[in-house]
């Protein structure tokens, strides 16, 4: 199993210039703004980072593509498959619909039950859009704080269309993504959400194809403007999975896309924030060019100033010692070995995390 590679640096400071002005008695000479401190509280916590292992990284935020590495999917579904979220229909390893529409621009292809999510632990999926349009967060869940999980459910609005066009007196609205009559049975519902007037939930009478499937619903629409998004029905019996096939070259708002937004990360404790605006203290102290406390290492104090053994200091600072007591204390409970960052194993047979979207 493949581990998350860390960030390269903290996702946000631990501690603000603020902090350090409340927290610590600096000399005058080095002013009272505390936006001065911005700088030393920015460095601090860019080295209690690194010297912690690189674990709390703060609340990181990303947007991934997830694509599958392989052509496969299996059991096979039909050809034209209510099970798959999306527009992609699965027949033999092969497909057909809207995501094959770009022109051989997709960069993999497949069926998933569950994506995998870099960076541990994620905290939140804030959003999942297919073919630019939002799934309802009642089709996915998130599983070991890693795994974006499709959910198998039955009566529950289940695949995205944006609406194209509405008929209010008959009671029509009409949805992208090429011919999808056979996701709208006479006898199920449709939810409208995020519309002017026409939220809600709808029994349907019948669709048809015409460019743009047109549903027919029992009943008028209130409002004739043609916004928000149609989700079907999930049917009973029917395993829903994420489309692992999609168009990398068009933007995550376009037809034929697949992207997860999501939050990860670890903050630091409290005691990883008392230890930032200590060290945040010495370093304002010195730059201000105020009285420094005695740094790790001085072995004796002459008539004109500090005699330092710098043996005794390098191998400090090699140990990751920095002879502030809370700082120090902190350091030897979160990272006792001294680690660099958390162990990290790779292996050819690992499923591959989704990709980072953009730069």
């Amino acid at each position: 199993m493949t581990a998350p590679t860390p960030p390269q640096a903290p996702c946000s400071d631990w501690i603000t210039g603020a902090d350090v002005a409340d927290r610590c008695a600096l000399d005058p000479s080095y002013g009272s703004d505390p936006a001065v401190y911005d700088h030393v509280a920015h460095v601090a916590s860019q080295v209690l980072w690194a010297l912690s292992g690189r674990q709390f990284s703060g609340v990181c935020s990303a947007t991934v593509r997830p694509c599958a590495p392989t052509c496969s999917c299996w059991p096979v579904l039909p050809a034209v498959s209510p099970g798959v979220l999306g527009s992609v229909y699965w027949d033999f390893g092969g497909f057909w619909g809207g995501w094959w529409s770009g022109g051989g621009t997709n960069g993999c292809c497949g069926c998933l039950s569950r994506v995998k999510l870099a960076g541990y632990p994620v905290i939140q999926i804030e959003e999942v859009k297919i073919d630019g349009v939002p799934v309802d967060p009642a089709n996915y869940r998130l599983d070991g704080w890693r795994w974006l999980t499709a959910i198998d459910t039955a009566g529950v609005a289940v695949q995205p269309f944006a609406v194209t066009g509405v008929n209010a007196g008959a009671g029509l609205v009409s949805v992208a993504g090429g011919d999808s009559t056979a996701l709208f049975p006479a006898g199920s519902t449709i939810t409208i959400v995020g519309s002017t007037g026409n939220d809600g939930t709808y029994t349907v009478v019948g669709s048809a194809f015409g460019g743009d499937t047109e549903i027919t619903v029992d009943g008028v629409f209130p409002s004739a403007v043609a916004d928000g998004t149609v989700y079907n029905e999930g049917q009973a019996g029917q395993s829903w999975r994420w489309p692992a096939c999609q168009n990398l070259a068009a933007d995550d708002d376009q037809p034929g896309t697949f992207t997860v937004t999501y939050t990860f990360g670890v903050d630091p404790p409290a005691v990883g924030l008392d230890a930032a605006a200590e060290l945040a203290c010495m370093l304002a102290t010195a730059i201000g060019g105020g009285d420094c406390g005695l740094p790790p290492g001085t072995t004796k104090i002459t008539r004109q100033g500090v005699t330092i053994d710098m043996d005794t200091l390098a191998q400090a600072l090699r140990l990751g010692i920095t002879g502030l007591p809370l700082t120090d204390l902190f350091l030897a409970t979160v990272n006792p070995s001294g680690l660099t960052r958390r162990t990290t194993v790779f292996s050819p047979d690992a499923i591959p995390y989704a990709q980072k979207y953009g730069s």
